[in-house]
């Protein structure tokens, strides 16, 4: 997802031996718990916020779209909001200074797929939370709901 959104299309980077120049970066955090432990769910909201501030307090100015390849099928509720939805939510949202643009991934299909039942195993298999987040951009190998506020 990191090369996608630095190069774009990778066919022309992988054909050339030219220098390829950037004009935009890239940041990482990450949100796993220490020694392998595993976050309190009802936290993942705090804890998405946290590494968001991480990076602004590291370079305040820079301009961001925060992608976020995260999910979990704990609170999914099919697309009902969550407590960690509504911390995206008030992040995308914040007040007239402060709004950001999330990318959330809608999740994944965890059971194995037969070829034959893939895209359509898309639209019967419910979003990950927080992909239910309504002011995100959430995106998925085959989604229809696209909220952008």
């Amino acid at each position: 997802m990191s090369g996608v959104a630095l190069y774009g299309n990778f066919q022309a980077a992988l054909e050339s031996q030219a220098p390829i120049a950037l004009d935009h970066r890239l940041e990482a955090v990450t949100m796993l718990a220490p020694d392998g432990a595993q976050h309190e769910p009802t936290l993942y909201g705090a804890i998405t916020a946290e590494c968001i501030a991480r990076a602004e307090i590291q370079a305040p100015q820079r301009h961001r779209v925060v992608c976020m390849a995260v999910t979990s099928n704990i609170d999914t509720l099919r697309g009902q909001p969550s407590s960690w939805s509504a911390a995206v939510d008030n992040i995308c949202f914040g007040d007239n200074l402060n709004q950001k643009l999330l990318i959330v991934s809608a999740g994944n299909i965890r059971d194995d797929i037969a070829p034959h039942d893939y895209p359509a195993a898309n639209d019967t298999a419910t979003i990950e939370n927080p992909g239910q987040a309504w002011n995100a951009l959430t995106v998925g190998a085959h989604t229809e709901r696209v909220n952008i506020t």
